[in-house]
This record gives C-alpha cells, sequence and structure tokens, in this order.
C-alpha cells in the first residue's frame, strides 16, 4: 500500500502487488495525476523509492508534468562483504575461468 500524506493525514493512496517501494512510485503517481487531487509540489520519499527512472520520472523527463521530489540514494549495502557465499569475496583464476571459494571449492559460473 501507498499513501499519500500531508501533516499526518492520508490525502490519497493506492495498492499495488509489488515485491518493493522502487516500482510502485510511478504507477502510485500515475494514480494520483489521473484523480481530481492536485499535484503535490514536492513529494518525499524514503530511500525505498531510490531508482533512475523513479528520479527521471520527478524530473518530468518521461511526462509534461514535473515536481521536486527529495528521495535519497540509497546506502551500499556491505554485509555482502563478509559473506562467503557472494561470489564477489571468492578468488577468480583467469586462465582457468574459474572461481575459489574461501573453502577451496573450484566453481565456473555458466
Amino acid at each position: 500500500m501507498q499513501m499519500a500524506t500531508e501533516n499526518q493525514f492520508v490525502l490519497f493512496y493506492s495498492i499495488r502487488q509489488c515485491p518493493t517501494d522502487t516500482g510502485c512510485f510511478i504507477p502510485h503517481m500515475e494514480r494520483l495525476v489521473a484523480s481530481s487531487l492536485p499535484m503535490p509540489k514536492t513529494v518525499i520519499a524514503d530511500a525505498g523509492y531510490d531508482s533512475e527512472e523513479n528520479y527521471l520520472y520527478a524530473m518530468g523527463e518521461e511526462k509534461e508534468l514535473s515536481f521536486n521530489s527529495l528521495i535519497p540514494y540509497e546506502r551500499e549495502n556491505t554485509s555482502y562483504k563478509k559473506d562467503i557465499r557472494h561470489a564477489s569475496n571468492w578468488t577468480y583464476e583467469e586462465q582457468d575461468d574459474r572461481f575459489i571459494c574461501p573453502k577451496g571449492q573450484y566453481a565456473r559460473f555458466k
């Protein structure tokens, strides 16, 4: 569920079947545009809406209507740097085109 609020009052909402907020921003705003409600001058969203597509949409490059937006860039997730299951933590042998996991097992990616 996506909500548009002002001064802690819900002004508009939409329900979508998206696994993340990133894919909900544009459809939610399009429904707001199609309604009889006035468009906000500034849209504030959390980092879950961080995507190039959403930034371009807010700037008006994909439509005529534009508005100011405050969507922070999501901080880089560094938890994978300690995860031995993540291939970026494995040693790559270019000559044999294979990776070696921290436990010494070889893996080829297809």
